[in-house]
Formats: structure tokens, C-alpha cells, sequence
């Protein structure tokens, strides 16, 4: 799991570079829609409309989006899934603590 975060992260940290620049080296729609969506997956923000409607945007060529303008939708995504995954990293620790305080016996 780390792994495929750490790609999905790679992904978008070079969109987001690649935007700023305003460089042609963006990733691919589908690359930076699959890296949305395993982020939004694996913590939990599937509840966001705008979240799945980014990854609908970006599988559907129809829309014929400006990538370059996609920018802040995906920092924010980006954000707030390194949020989420600090909040869970932070109670699995609180748990792993309970748990070894609880399950300490003498008898």
C-alpha cells in the first residue's frame, strides 16, 4: 500500500510542478486520474463530491478539460489526503499504545 501511495503522490507532485511551470511534461489524464482516485480510495474521501467528480472529469474526454487549470482541485485533493492519512497514522498510534498499556499482565 505504501508503495502505490507513494506513486499516486509522485503522480501528482509532478502535475502540480509540471502546472506551475506551465511545462508540457504533465501526466496523462488517465495517470493523474487513477493517482486521484487510489489517494481518495485508501483514505476515505470518496464522500467528496468534488473529488469524484475531478476523477470523472478527468476519465471522460468529452469534457475537454484545461489541465493546466485543474491545479488547485488537485493541491486541495493532495492536501487533504495527507491530512487524512496523518489523522490515521496518529489514532493507529493511539491504538497501538492502548493496546499494549490494556494487554499488559502479571498473572
Amino acid at each position: 500500500m505504501a508503495e502505490r501511495w507513494l506513486d499516486a503522490e509522485g503522480v501528482l507532485d509532478s502535475y502540480a510542478s509540471a502546472a506551475e511551470e506551465r511545462t508540457a511534461d504533465l501526466p496523462s489524464r488517465q495517470e493523474l486520474a487513477e493517482a486521484c482516485f487510489y489517494l481518495i480510495s485508501a483514505v476515505d474521501l470518496i464522500g467528496d463530491d468534488d473529488n469524484i467528480q475531478l476523477v470523472s472529469e478527468l476519465l471522460t474526454p468529452e469534457f475537454g478539460i484545461e489541465l493546466y487549470g485543474l491545479l488547485p482541485r488537485i493541491k486541495r485533493l493532495l492536501v487533504e489526503a495527507l491530512k487524512k492519512l496523518a489523522a490515521l497514522a496518529e489514532a493507529e498510534r493511539k491504538a497501538d499504545y492502548s493496546r499494549a498499556i490494556t494487554d499488559f499482565d502479571l498473572f
